[in-house]
């Protein structure tokens, strides 16, 4: 019994001996979701509704992504000559299985209007970051029968060019 009782302090004594130290890397804490997609994202814009599509085709819009204190939530603005500002205080992000991200939310913007004066619509806002791209739609229900603004969809060099065809 005395054998058995010296062999286990033993082992307890040397149990240190195999311990390891983890490397200083692994004490970063990771990226949150909304970290993970804050950026300026450049790309090309168009618009939908009711009564036209692919209006007004633009390059080199931005749309600027800003994590919060949240750990799935970010800021997003988008300000455009063309269509107003836009404007997300609380906007979902999501990681998905593929490493994407979805991001969805509500908010508002400031349009242009025919009398002059920007007015306030409600707009929601949803859009992918694959590969540090945001593709997205900024949807504003009240306007012309719903209208719907295109950042970066997969046509837009084609409907880019149509429109500058059209013009000549």
């Amino acid at each position: 019994m005395k054998k058995i009782l010296i062999s286990m302090v033993a082992a307890l004594a040397l149990l240190p001996v195999f311990t390891s130290c983890s490397n200083d890397d692994d004490n970063k804490p990771e990226k949150t979701a909304a970290q993970s997609v804050e950026a300026n994202y450049a790309g090309g814009t168009y618009a939908n509704c009711k009564y036209f599509q692919n209006y007004q085709p633009t390059e080199n819009d931005t749309v600027f992504v800003k994590a919060t204190q949240t750990a799935d939530v970010a800021t997003l603005s988008y300000t455009s000559a063309t269509w107003g500002e836009f404007t997300f205080e609380a906007v979902k992000v999501t990681k998905q299985n593929d490493g994407s991200f979805t991001l969805a939310g509500e908010g508002k913007t400031l349009m242009p209007s025919m009398k002059g004066e920007p007015k306030e619509y409600a707009a929601t806002f949803e859009g992918t970051v694959n590969d540090g791209k945001l593709v997205a739609t900024f949807d504003v229900p009240a306007v012309m029968g719903g209208t719907t603004v295109l950042f970066n969809p997969a046509d837009f060099k084609e409907v880019f060019e149509a429109a500058q065809n059209k013009d000549k």
